[in-house]
């Protein structure tokens, strides 16, 4: 090929050759404890660094409140995917940001590069995002296996068929052993139309303008998004609840409402009531 193709075709070759090769420095990181790579550092820098503190996990459902992202102001807190839409109403920005799903990345490139929070991402995503700006944790995908691996390695971190599910198992690699979530309503209005099409892992819809989150223009008309699969996501959580408390930490569900009754519900005012009395 001649050089000039080359270079214009770089951002497709890059990742070809460079994918390889950190296959092969995590296998040294995992079998001989080697890091090399500044992406993998950073992940062991998070080790324990919240040791003894609380956080909040927060939903997208309808449920959740501006007002509550006010409060959250000082609290270590994990947002996802579109809660960028939230943030013309309120100065809260997120601790950690993280996004899992392939479509909600491709649907929102632009505007999920603009979150000013430390990110978190998948590694499958690796070459999406120059590490400069996102750090890239090593997850299975959707199996659901176990709860609270390394996401240095890779090893047994298991995606949970949920971005919360690997939220609480970073949250919980970070040393954090006080959990609460909130705007988790884990309720779902499909659109009236079966799944269109699989993709191999997930079957797809298009939206049809169904109100599932906080925000009226969260999900356009049209826009491509994973069916959710409710079992699955609800044995993720019956794991990571059984796993968390097991080891003498805390989660409960804060939601204002909802259908997750997975976990031990906690009054949101409540927690903030016993932080700060009067």
């Amino acid at each position: 090929m001649h050089p000039i193709e080359i270079w214009k075709k770089r951002r497709r070759i890059l990742p070809v050759i460079v994918r390889p090769l950190r296959n092969v420095e995590r296998w040294l990181a995992y079998r001989y404890g080697i890091v090399l790579h500044s992406n993998e550092k950073e992940l062991l820098s998070l080790r324990e660094k919240h040791a003894g503190e609380r956080c909040f996990i927060i939903g997208n459902g309808p449920s959740l409140r501006i007002a509550d992202l006010d409060r959250l102001k000082g609290e270590i807190t994990f947002a996802s995917n579109k809660i960028y839409l939230a943030f013309n109403e309120t100065s809260f920005k997120p601790t950690y940001y993280s996004v899992i799903d392939t479509y909600v990345l491709q649907n929102n490139r632009d505007e999920i590069r603009k979150v000013d929070a430390y990110k978190l991402f998948a590694h499958y995503f690796e070459g999406e995002f120059p590490y400069r700006e996102v750090v890239y944790f090593r997850s299975i995908g959707g199996f659901v296996k176990g709860f609270g691996a390394e996401p240095v390695w890779g090893k047994d971190f298991f995606g949970g068929h949920t971005v919360v599910f690997s939220q609480m198992q970073l949250a919980w690699y970070m040393g954090i052993r006080e959990i609460y979530l909130i705007g988790m309503d884990h309720t779902w209005h499909l659109p009236d139309q079966e799944p269109e099409e699989f993709d191999g892992f997930d079957y797809l819809l298009r939206s049809g303008g169904e109100v599932n989150h906080f925000h009226p223009d969260y999900r356009k008309p049209g826009e491509k998004w994973t069916y959710p699969k409710v079992k699955e996501q609800e044995e993720s959580f019956r794991i990571a609840k059984s796993f968390i408390e097991s080891h003498g930490g805390i989660v409960k569900n804060a939601t204002r409402g909802g259908a997750l009754e997975i976990f031990d519900r906690v009054d949101l005012d409540d927690i903030f009531e016993s932080r700060f009395p009067d």
